[in-house]
């Protein structure tokens, strides 16, 4: 794969991005309310899906910010500089090899509470916005959108001088899928959607998958809100 175009899955990433996270559709609310009490117009949905497998994790994340700037908070996701900067950061993160100016490789080590041991992963990503390219959205099959939207998409993959670490599980990133939309009229204002499937391989207890892993999630966004302001205060 070294040096070659990579290919991802954009139609399942529209099919995806088109579902309703209710229950009828297998999903479990596990929170829904103000994304942030200071902020009176927001709003956060976690629901969690119920997948094969004793260790994966099928969450559906979907919002609305404002008094938050739509590209900033993107740039936050993917950019090495600022993930190290945001309420969680991982033990490791860096990209490992750049194809172009919207998609690399990169290396993830994720410390898990003692004594399980932590998790690493090997992903292809691609970051994109209609703003800055809108040759390569149209090229994709992406969205013809009139306002501004951005897209992360991140998906495991294998390569040979990445092998396992012993004292490391590898786990395996099915889809960690990000729609970043801007609200036509709302200066500041986006919402968002955000699914992710991964298996963490390994021996997990159960409650970790399906509770806490879940829970965390929405502690994990109010921090990663709390770094946005550290980092690029509130705008104007």
């Amino acid at each position: 794969m070294n040096g070659k175009a990579l290919e991802f899955d954009i139609e399942g990433f529209k099919k995806i991005m088109a579902e309703e996270a209710t229950p009828e559709a297998g999903w479990t609310i596990v929170h829904e309310g103000k994304f942030n009490k200071k902020l009176p117009d927001s709003y956060l949905k976690v629901s969690k899906k119920k997948m094969e497998g004793e260790t994966t994790v099928t969450l559906c994340i979907e919002g609305r910010l404002q008094e938050v700037n739509a590209e900033n908070f993107f740039k936050m996701l993917f950019t090495p500089e600022y993930v190290e900067k945001s309420g969680e950061p991982p033990k490791q993160y860096k990209v490992v090899e750049t194809i172009d100016e919207n998609t690399d490789i990169l290396y993830v080590e994720a410390a898990l509470p003692f004594p399980m041991a932590n998790r690493d992963f090997i992903q292809k990503r691609l970051h994109i916005s209609n703003k800055e390219d809108p040759k390569v959205i149209k090229k994709l099959g992406l969205y013809d959108y009139e306002h501004n939207y951005y897209v992360l998409m991140i998906e495991s993959i294998e390569r040979d001088d990445f092998p396992p670490h012993e004292k490391i599980v590898r786990a395996h990133v099915k889809m960690n899928y990000w729609l970043i939309e801007e609200i036509p009229g709302e200066k500041n204002s986006f919402k968002f959607k955000t699914h992710v499937c991964q298996t963490l391989n390994g021996s997990l207890p159960l409650f970790f998958v399906n509770d806490i892993a879940p829970k965390m999630s929405h502690k994990m966004m109010e921090k990663m809100l709390d770094a946005y302001y550290k980092i690029f205060g509130k705008p104007e």
